[in-house]
């Protein structure tokens, strides 16, 4: 971990509905470990529970819970000034080192394609859902 050790925790929310509270919040410890899931299918064993890699619709940054602010709070326009550019941004790297990580991992497909088949797994799952 290095230089990230003195730095704050990162969390992570794993959406697994459409409700605003349907999601388990993670750290950056369990992070490879859900984009693994999410990617395979398989379940991932977290601090929260488990959660079955098939129905994550998301991983994204859970900027509530770094800030400190309740789980189903809504951010606003003000509230992504108040977080600043410089955390949003460490989120961004974080996240694209360790999808980088996980794809090395599975065999290293090319991030172009990783991150497209990501997203065409999201639009056929969201897609399948709606009514």
């Amino acid at each position: 971990m290095g230089e990230e050790s003195h730095k704050t925790m990162k969390y992570f929310k794993i959406q697994k509905g459409f409700g605003a509270d349907d999601y388990l919040s993670i750290d950056e410890t369990e992070l490879q470990m859900a984009i693994r899931a999410q990617v395979t299918g398989k379940v991932a064993i977290l601090k929260q529970g488990t959660i079955s890699g098939n129905i994550i619709q998301a991983i994204t940054p859970d900027y509530n819970r770094d800030m400190g602010w309740k789980r189903d709070y809504k951010l606003k326009g003000e509230d992504y000034d108040e977080l600043g550019e410089e955390k949003i941004q460490s989120y961004r790297v974080f996240i694209e080192r360790t999808n980088e990580e996980v794809n090395t991992q599975l065999g290293g497909t090319p991030k172009k394609e990783f991150t497209k088949e990501i997203s065409n797994e999201i639009k056929q799952l969201t897609n399948s859902k709606r009514i």
